[in-house]
């Protein structure tokens, strides 16, 4: 969690988030966040060999998913 606080870790103003934090937040495998950035689902960038989201696009994914599942 430290590391989600960390300012260094922003891009333009937006707090990133690597593949480990989403399978923690998101309680999906590696091969299914894998799958959500083949087929467009969740926007994302690649850095040195290594996937980043940003938060904001994290949220609207979340949102867009479980809008009415209660």
């Amino acid at each position: 969690m430290d590391r989600l606080l960390n300012h260094d870790t922003c891009l333009k103003g937006d707090e990133l988030l690597d593949n480990q934090d989403l399978i923690g937040m998101l309680k999906v495998s590696h091969r299914t966040l894998q799958r959500y950035r083949t087929n467009g689902r969740i926007p994302y960038c690649n850095m040195n060999g290594k996937s980043f989201y940003r938060l904001t696009d994290v949220t609207k994914f979340i949102n867009d998913q479980f809008m009415g599942v209660k």
